[in-house]
C-alpha cells in the first residue's frame, strides 16, 4: 500500500488511479537510481492525491442529504394528491401530514440519505443501480442515480434530451410547469 493517500478507498476508479500512481513512482525511482527520484515522486504523488481528492469532492457535491434538507420546499411544491400518495409509505397511525413532516425531519432519513449517497459515490454504484432495474451508464453519484430514475420513470413525452443541461431551470419553475400540465389533463 501507499501511505499518505487517505480518502481514496471505495471508488473503483480511485483504486485504479492509486495503482497507476504507485507503478509510475516505482518506475521513476528505478530510472533515477533511487534517491533523486524520491523527491520528484513525492511531488507527483502529492499532485495526484490533490487531484483525486478534488474529484471525490466534485462527485460528492451532489448529495441526497442536501435534497432531504430541502424537504420542506419540496413538500410545499407538491399538491394535496401528491402529498397524500406519500402517506402510504409511513408507519401505521402516522399516515397524515404530521407523520409526513416528522418522517422528513427524522435523523433516520438524514442518516439513510447520507449512507445512500456514500454508496452512490462508491464502487457499489453499478450493483445498486442494476438491482433497481435502472440503466447503468458508467457514471456514478447521486445525480447519475436520479438521472437513471428519470430515464426509466419519466412520462414518455417529458424525456429530456441527453445533451441538454437540466440544472438551468430552478426546481420551482419545473414544478409549476408540471402542475399546469396536470391541470390541463
Amino acid at each position: 500500500g501507499m501511505p499518505g493517500m487517505p480518502g481514496l478507498g471505495g471508488a473503483g476508479g480511485q483504486n485504479d488511479m492509486q495503482a497507476a500512481i504507485q507503478q509510475f513512482l516505482m518506475q521513476q525511482q528505478q530510472a533515477s537510481g533511487g534517491a533523486g527520484g524520491v523527491g520528484g515522486g513525492a511531488a507527483a504523488a502529492a499532485a495526484a492525491n490533490q487531484m483525486a481528492v478534488q474529484q471525490m469532492r466534485q462527485m460528492q457535491s451532489t448529495s441526497l442529504v442536501g435534497v432531504v434538507g430541502q424537504a420542506n420546499m419540496i413538500l410545499e411544491a407538491l399538491d394535496e394528491k401528491a402529498r397524500a400518495n406519500l402517506f402510504q409509505f409511513l408507519p401505521e397511525g402516522q399516515q397524515d401530514a404530521k407523520g409526513l413532516e416528522a418522517a422528513i425531519h427524522s435523523p433516520q432519513l438524514q442518516q439513510g440519505a447520507a449512507r445512500l449517497t456514500r454508496v452512490l459515490n462508491s464502487a457499489q454504484y453499478g450493483n445498486l443501480v442494476t438491482s433497481f432495474g435502472l440503466q447503468n451508464t458508467g457514471d456514478m453519484g447521486s445525480k447519475a442515480f436520479i438521472d437513471a430514475i428519470n430515464r426509466k420513470y419519466a412520462p414518455k413525452g417529458e424525456k429530456k434530451e441527453e445533451g441538454k443541461k437540466e440544472e438551468a431551470k430552478p426546481m420551482e419553475e419545473e414544478k409549476k410547469e408540471e402542475d399546469k400540465k396536470m391541470e390541463t389533463e
